[in-house]
């Protein structure tokens, strides 16, 4: 064990029997990695403990289990931190920061086009019709990832002009490979 006069202690190894109480966790470079295998090799697999995570009232309110399943309480699937720009709508182009969102085809219109700089070229695009759609089918026509020279965007389609305005819900999330 070493102390420095800064109070910075380092330690190789650890075992703490009872609470570890802390404010922030931070890697000391690279990933931070929770372990929650046996330490002992003697014990079964189903040994495994699950990550959990308590809330004020000291209920649990996520967890992960040794397969990787998580189970929340509630989950919402937002924005980053930046506030959701309003949707400004311009002939049949929209454009937002969020990563879910409602938007309108215009009557008239076959198509709509909206700028999302959340789109990548691993952008899983979703889109839910809430209107009468005259029996057509809305689908994500095209997609562009987000660059710095590009501006990201995904384009919602019906195969002909509708008279009535559709109304859909999008949302985008980005696939990440492990």
């Amino acid at each position: 064990m070493i102390i420095n006069g800064d109070g910075l202690v380092l330690i190789n190894n650890l075992t703490v029997n009872g609470t570890l109480a802390v404010s922030t966790i931070t890697p000391n470079g690279g990933d931070l990695t929770l372990d929650l295998s046996p330490q002992n090799p003697q014990l079964p697999q189903s040994a495994f403990g699950s990550l959990l995570v308590k809330g004020a009232d000291g209920s649990t309110v996520a967890s992960i289990d040794a397969s990787g399943s998580a189970t929340l309480r509630k989950l919402i699937i937002a924005a980053p931190s930046l506030p959701s720009t309003p949707s400004a709508q311009i002939a049949g182009e929209v454009a937002s920061n969020a990563t879910a969102g409602h938007a309108i085809i215009p009557a008239g219109y076959a198509d709509l086009k909206i700028y999302n700089k959340n789109v990548t070229s691993d952008t899983l695009v979703y889109v839910t019709a809430t209107s009468q759609t005259g029996n057509q089918v809305i689908y994500v026509k095209n997609k562009t990832a987000h660059t710095g020279i590009v501006d990201g965007y995904f384009t919602v389609s019906i195969d002909l002009p509708y008279g009535s305005d559709i109304e859909f819900n999008w949302w985008i999330i980005d696939l990440k490979e492990n």
